[in-house]
């Protein structure tokens, strides 16, 4: 029997066939790729502005070698273009994470982006993919609104009231010091913020001329209308003061005018002016002048004639017509009294100086006493004399 050579061949290569395909089933079993995770910003969705790069990461795992290594990224917006990345290579093994940069879209959406990891270089062999639904979101521009512009010819209206909020039936317009001035308004914009300021006049109109004594900003209603605490008069305001609101005015007086809260000062007389005249408790008459007490000099010595510290008239002697000098007392005639009843030249203690201290001035009983005794020395001295006489005989 002869041999079948092309049945025997087909046979061998089907035996090595079958043989490589059970040699290799177990890496062709173990054989993958698996993205682990991906995010953009640190994140699986951001929002950003148009044209704006963005920061992506991969984390993979590689369970096998050769056709599923990781050797090159694509990223895809949407259904765009893929555009590829050469990233680092990597085989068996990991997680390995590689990062790159993507652009965001050039308006405005929400857009889906799409990861893949590819085995060969330049993207060929794709081997794992993972999309981030919603992943980056382009808001659109935000228009900046126009300032509301009050219209010419507002017919808004302002006035102030005392203490609280009023109509314009009770618009106050005078103030005393430490009230409080409460603006109100009505018919302006609806919820509109408007500008405000309280002003004093000009010159000597007000206390605070030209100054902004306070302002600020105050938003109307849905009706346009508004009332606030705005100011509380100070201790020093007096006169005229303006009250701005957009451009709508009012104005308040305080009841102490300027004149009265600054007095004139009273002029500083210059060298030869003289001195005004002072009255007393407000008469028409001039005060009289006080007679000045008499100077006691050097240590309250009484006697500025007398050598040494006198601080009393010594006996024997008075003071003179100037009340500084002690001086004999001139017996040419009595003292004579003062006003008060005082003997002048005498001490308080009733004796009178320059008399011995045991001398006592006459009285009218002594002067009679006196008289009789010499009287009596006379009587005798006659009674003696005709008794001798009778007695020679």
């Amino acid at each position: 029997m002869g041999v079948n050579w092309k049945f025997f061949t087909g046979s061998l290569l089907a035996s090595f066939l079958v043989f490589g395909v059970i040699f290799n089933l177990p890496k062709i079993i173990q054989a993958a790729q698996t993205i682990n995770s991906a995010t953009l910003n640190g994140m699986s969705s951001v929002t950003v502005s148009v044209n704006t790069s963005v920061s992506a990461s991969i984390t993979a795992t590689l369970t096998a070698s050769g056709t599923d290594d990781w050797v090159s990224t694509g990223w895809r917006i949407n259904s765009g273009p893929e555009t590829c990345v050469d990233t680092a290579d990597y085989t068996t093994g990991g997680p390995f994470t590689e990062g790159f940069s993507i652009t965001s879209p050039s308006s405005a959406g929400t857009y889906n982006v799409t990861l893949t990891i590819y085995a060969n270089a330049s993207c060929g062999n794709p081997s794992e993919s993972t999309t981030l639904i919603g992943g980056i979101v382009v808001p659109g521009a935000t228009p900046t609104p126009s300032p509301t512009a009050t219209p010419n010819g507002n017919p808004g209206a302002i006035w102030t009231t005392d203490a609280t909020c009023g109509d314009s039936q009770q618009d106050a317009n005078q103030f005393d010091q430490g009230d409080h001035v409460f603006i109100n308004g009505s018919n302006f914009n609806g919820n509109t913020q408007y500008a405000w300021s309280i002003t004093g006049q000009p010159g000597n109109a007000s206390g605070d001329p030209n100054q902004v004594v306070v302002s600020g900003n105050q938003t109307t209603d849905s009706n346009g209308a508004f009332c606030f605490d705005a100011y509380t008069v100070a201790i020093d305001d007096c006169g005229e003061y303006n009250v701005d609101f957009e451009n709508k005015g009012d104005n308040y007086h305080i009841s102490i005018s300027c004149a009265q809260a600054s007095p004139t000062p009273t002029p500083t007389p210059g060298p030869g002016t003289p001195s005004p005249t002072p009255f007393c408790d407000n008469e028409e008459f001039p005060c009289p002048t006080p007679t000045p007490a008499p100077t006691v000099l050097g240590d309250n010595d009484v006697c500025t004639n007398i050598d040494g510290v006198q601080t009393s008239v010594p006996n024997g002697l008075h003071l003179d017509a100037s009340g500084r000098n002690c001086v004999d007392y001139q017996l040419s005639g009595p003292p004579t009294e003062n006003g008060s009843g005082q003997v002048l030249g005498a001490s308080t203690s009733g004796k009178v100086l320059g008399a011995s201290t045991t001398a006592k001035t006459g009285t009218a009983e002594d002067m009679v006493g006196l008289a009789l005794v010499l009287s009596g020395t006379i009587l005798v001295g006659t009674s003696f004399n005709a008794y001798r006489k009778v007695y020679a005989q």
